[in-house]
């Protein structure tokens, strides 16, 4: 008999341990609060984003005119305006007069190419293919390292005659943009990291969740947050 009861005893002392003190460590409150925490977070994440791919974008297109030279650029603008006014002629629907506007500004535009090719040296002109075939291939690259990039700026300078700062050009756009992610990254990893922390007091479990985002050339990992489980 004393066995049984003692066997009974165990049992119960295990049923009772088991059972919470409490049915629930958080509320429905608070476990709200804690996903409203996670969304402001993953808000605040995003504008961090957007806003350094809108840097990356912008260094990049810096780092490009330099590299064309403000005579390819221009030139750039130029011809565009002529294909836009060429397309507007072939497209049939304008006037005879309105036809005549158009191919006068094109022989003006025209003009105006021949201007910046003059007044540009020769040695310039002469590199404008190697230097447009360096920028085609830097566009169309994928997984290209900081070092490939440099590498690749330093062949063609070595292959151009006269002075070029390519090679200088490549390495300011490298430290820059770099500069740009590191921040990014910094950033948003505190953002989740404060966010999960504050979220976990409110029962919410939640994580960083990683993304690829691309600046320029390259691409790193940032961490916004999703939520996983509750307390």
């Amino acid at each position: 008999m004393k066995k049984v009861l003692w066997v009974i005893g165990v049992f119960m002392f295990l049923v009772m341990s088991a059972t919470p003190t409490f049915a629930a460590e958080y509320s429905d409150k608070e476990y709200n609060e804690g996903v409203a925490l996670i969304e402001k977070a993953n808000a605040e994440i995003d504008k961090k984003i957007a806003e350094s791919v809108e840097k990356a974008d912008k260094l990049t297109n810096e780092y490009l005119n330099k590299i064309r030279g403000k005579h390819a650029v221009e030139i750039e603008k130029l011809e565009l305006e002529i294909t836009e006014l060429s397309s507007e002629i072939a497209g049939g629907n304008l006037s005879a007069e309105e036809v005549a506007k158009r191919e006068k500004k094109i022989g003006e535009l025209q003009a105006k190419i021949a201007e910046v090719q003059k007044r540009t040296k020769d040695h310039i002109l002469e590199a404008q293919p190697a230097i447009d075939a360096f920028v085609s291939d830097f566009l169309h690259a994928t997984d290209l390292t900081d070092e490939e990039l440099l590498e690749t700026s330093r062949v063609l300078e070595a292959s151009l005659t006269g002075k070029f700062k390519i090679v200088k050009e490549t390495e300011d756009y490298i430290k820059e943009l770099n500069e740009v992610i590191e921040d990014c990254y910094n950033v948003t990893l505190e953002i989740s990291e404060r966010a999960i922390a504050k979220a976990a007091e409110k029962g919410v479990i939640a994580e960083c969740s990683w993304i690829l985002v691309q600046f320029g050339y390259k691409s790193e990992w940032i961490d916004p947050i999703k939520i996983v489980g509750e307390n």
